[in-house]
């Protein structure tokens, strides 16, 4: 196998063709070290690039770069040319374990005064077995390794590493992690066993590991700490492209390779275009997987509540209905007041049970015209007490008067309802709540606006779960957002927040003016 060629082994992310591309007139509009860590070809092909470096001068380049043209050329060999889809699941696996143990050498490194970004690589490329077998590349059957038939991880990455054209200290490295270190071990092979003890699953390697954490004088219960928090928020690879936008992107560097300089400018233009076009197919992707995932998310929620609801209803009926007869009886002034008490909690417990009901399992909507108008002043009407109680002005914008919707309109009062009452407790004293409606592409959007302190940023993408409360950002109590996400929903619709700094805080509510029916969810037992 022709290692100097790396692509046969592992192809790289389109985000890293994509900015390569982008970058190779212009070399300082790249953050190297960024792509470095997330993508194990542009890894890989530094090293195989450079084979007689090193270990100081390798540190010292890593950081100026790499041959742009020349990985952009070697993504263009028809033998093996493709873009990495790291989604699929044994090609997910593989890539999450390598920024695994990158992530961990990286912060031992950062301890040990190392080179971060060196240490990542390496970390990286301790999983070249799995990365490349993950990677399913166009190689013929004689060029390419076998995994064994125990598909030994290690065995794989030391055949790889034999095979390939790299500098000798990394060869020799990596085809030693398996075994015991001298005493006075070098440090940067004592780092990476103790990376790969953190993550392993093997007794031999989870020893190597503590005996190299003891010889580097760090705690393996801190360092295992870390780890285990870090197993569950491990980054995710970027998206894959569609198969057209994968050969479109391909063939784009082709042309700009191919065309006589004459003809640069026109096919610069070409390139430029269909670049933006990648790149806002990436975000639209992205974007989709987000609401996919947060969507995901709310249903499995709302399938466990329903279950647990259930089971907690039935004893706390039992506990309310014993306490109301034991108070019909009570004499004693001190115990018929704690009776009260248990009582007054028990009721409390069953709304919040019915409110995630509702959430978990709302009726079926049972649509009926009615007036937008009318349906906001009922909302309006329903929180004026609470209003007034907490000093908070209600203000009405542009309502559309003359439009009706077709709508569940008890369901949909109760989602505009949460969406006012977290409105006002999250508005100052002598603040005010503000409701505008506008019709568009046959939706009715309602927005609600306040001059509340805002949605922190970090707690966006919870702010509609059950039960998730930022009380630090005077919001309620926890339920009322999850309701008005569900209600619309099954309108099929949609909630969102809009918060600016500076600006007020805005739910915007978007339904349908004819009610959609979604897929109702599945009843577990």
């Amino acid at each position: 196998m022709d290692a100097a060629t790396p692509q046969r082994w592992i192809p790289p992310q389109a985000e890293t063709v994509v900015a390569l591309a982008e970058a190779s007139a212009r070399p300082d509009s790249l953050l190297w070290a960024e792509f470095l860590r997330r993508d194990p070809s542009l890894c890989w092909f530094f090293f195989t690039q450079h084979h007689d470096l090193n270990l100081e001068r390798s540190s010292f380049l890593l950081k100026q770069g790499i041959d742009t043209t020349s990985f952009l050329e070697s993504c263009l060999d028809p033998s093996h040319a493709r873009i990495a889809d790291w989604s699929k699941p044994a090609a997910l696996k593989a890539y999450r374990l390598s920024q695994y143990v990158g992530i961990l050498a990286e912060r031992i490194a950062e301890q040990l005064r190392l080179d971060p970004l060196l240490a990542h690589c390496l970390g990286q490329l301790t999983q070249l077995g799995p990365i490349v077998d993950a990677a399913s590349v166009r190689v013929s059957d004689e060029d390419k390794p076998k995994p064994t038939k125990h598909h030994d991880s290690s065995i794989y990455t030391r055949q790889l590493i034999r095979r390939a054209v790299c500098p000798a200290w990394l060869r020799d490295l990596l085809l030693s992690l398996d075994l015991p270190s001298e005493v006075e071990a070098d440090r940067w092979s004592l780092l990476l066993q103790l990376a790969l003890g953190l993550v392993s699953k093997s007794t031999t390697t989870q020893s190597l590991g503590q005996l190299a954490a003891q010889r580097l004088n760090l705690s393996w219960e801190a360092e295992q700490e870390f780890a285990l928090h870090l197993g569950q928020h491990l980054p995710m690879p970027s998206p894959s492209l569609h198969i057209e936008a994968e050969a479109m992107l391909l063939r784009s560097l082709r042309l700009v390779k191919q065309q006589p300089a004459n003809t640069l400018s026109f096919t610069v233009k070409q390139l430029e275009n269909e670049v933006e076009d990648l790149r806002s197919r990436l975000a639209r992707g992205q974007q989709a997987d987000g609401q996919r995932l947060r969507e995901q998310k709310l249903t499995a929620v709302a399938e466990l509540a329903a279950g647990a609801g259930h089971e907690i209803n039935n004893p706390l009926a039992v506990i309310s209905g014993q306490a109301q007869y034991l108070l019909k009886g009570e004499e004693d002034l001190n115990r018929a007041k704690a009776l009260e008490r248990i009582i007054g909690q028990t009721t409390r417990i069953h709304v919040m049970l019915r409110d995630l009901m509702l959430f978990a399992r709302p009726p079926e909507p049972i649509p009926k015209s009615i007036g937008i108008s009318k349906l906001i002043k009922t909302a309006i009407t329903s929180v004026v007490d609470l209003a007034v109680s907490r000093g908070v002005r209600l203000e009405t914008g542009n309502i559309s008067t003359k439009s009706n919707i077709t709508c569940d309109s008890l369901l949909l009062g109760v989602a505009l309802k949460s969406l006012l009452t977290n409105a006002i407790e999250a508005a100052p004293a002598g603040g005010w709540v503000r409701v505008h409606t506008q019709i568009q592409q046959q939706r009715l959007i309602v927005q609600v606006e306040d001059n509340g302190p805002g949605v922190p940023t970090h707690m966006l993408e919870n702010i509609f779960d059950p039960f998730f409360s930022g009380r630090n950002a005077g919001r309620g109590v926890g339920l009322g957002l999850s309701k008005v996400w569900r209600i619309a929903q099954i309108h099929g619709g949609d909630v969102r927040v809009d918060h600016k700094p500076g600006q007020p805080t805005c739910f915007v509510m978007e339904v349908p003016l004819r009610l959609v029916r979604t897929q109702r969810l599945k009843k577990t037992a």
